[in-house]
């Protein structure tokens, strides 16, 4: 018999996670110095009606660079762990607890098992997540000017690190299949999101396994971002507009994962083999931490 905590489990984390991630990101401030509009969040700009006067100021302002910007994550990023955690490891916890036995036995043994939870967090929760971020840049898409709205500008340097004049639909995915489309244009840093997302949702669950506790293995994880955030700001540098540029953020990882390639001299292939060889050395850890766990 279903219960109303099984309920909450299976469908009311998810849904939460996925809202609260679009929530996040709207209620991330976006703005572009000296074009005589005012700094707000997203949502602040879409109920305002900022977006009538975006297509007489900069460029910057059109849908492209509003769901690619790294001022997204400051908020995202520091609830990543919850978000990432919330549609599995709360349920799974709750099993430990339990029946996992009874749960084990119906699969073929015990490394299937394993398997099935291990990709079950980290698909889940970067599922959610990412779904979190495609329903932020569809509400983006529909109230902010698009690249058509805005006449030619002329080069300018400050735009050069962004790697187009007008607008940033020069990305992998546009690339590859040799067209210049919008909404293409954010499916770039959706994968990034939700490669980044896997691997936070695994890490969580591999703490969750050594710690025995689900909150010690978000809370570690959030302390960790935090952190890091913290070293980027120090290792920060100026780019050609006086902005700093937080190379090392898991702001810039994830929104601007093709300009720290660049940074870095590194190409896809290198960035897709760093991030099995991290998944696959966490994947050895979770699973001796689980044997661990059942053979007690």
């Amino acid at each position: 018999m279903t219960t109303f905590k099984d309920k909450i489990y299976s469908a009311g984390l998810p849904i939460f996670s996925i809202v609260f991630t679009a929530v996040l990101l709207l209620l991330s401030t976006y703005t572009v110095f000296n074009s005589g509009i005012s700094e707000k969040t997203v949502l602040g700009h879409i109920l305002s009606g900022d977006c009538k006067e975006m297509v007489h100021s900069s460029s910057l302002w059109a849908f492209p660079f509003a769901v690619t910007s790294p001022s997204l994550g400051e908020h995202f990023c520091l609830f990543l762990p919850l978000l990432c955690s919330a549609p599995f490891i709360f349920k799974f916890s709750a099993e430990m607890r339990g029946c996992y036995r009874f749960a084990m036995l119906r699969e073929k043994s015990e490394r299937s098992y394993f398997r099935k939870l291990f990709f079950k967090a980290g698909f889940g929760g970067a599922g959610c997540v990412t779904a979190g971020y495609l329903i932020f840049s569809a509400a983006v898409y529909t109230a902010f000017p698009k690249s058509n709205d805005f006449p030619p500008e002329p080069f300018d340097q400050t735009l050069e690190a962004l790697n187009t004049v007008r607008l940033r639909l020069n990305d992998p995915i546009n690339r590859f299949f040799g067209v210049q489309n919008e909404l293409l244009s954010c499916l770039g840093t959706a994968l990034s999101v939700f490669a980044f997302s896997f691997l936070v949702s695994v890490l969580c669950f591999m703490l969750y396994l050594a710690f025995k506790n689900k909150y010690k293995a978000i809370g570690f994880m959030l302390i960790v971002i935090f952190l890091s955030e913290q070293v980027a700001k120090s290792t920060a540098f100026k780019s050609a507009n006086g902005r700093k540029m937080l190379t090392l953020s898991a702001s810039y990882l994830i929104f601007d994962t093709e300009g720290v390639m660049k940074r870095f001299d590194l190409n896809w292939l290198c960035c897709f083999g760093i991030l099995f060889m991290i998944s696959f050395s966490v994947y050895l850890a979770a699973k001796y931490l689980f044997g661990k766990r059942v053979s007690n």
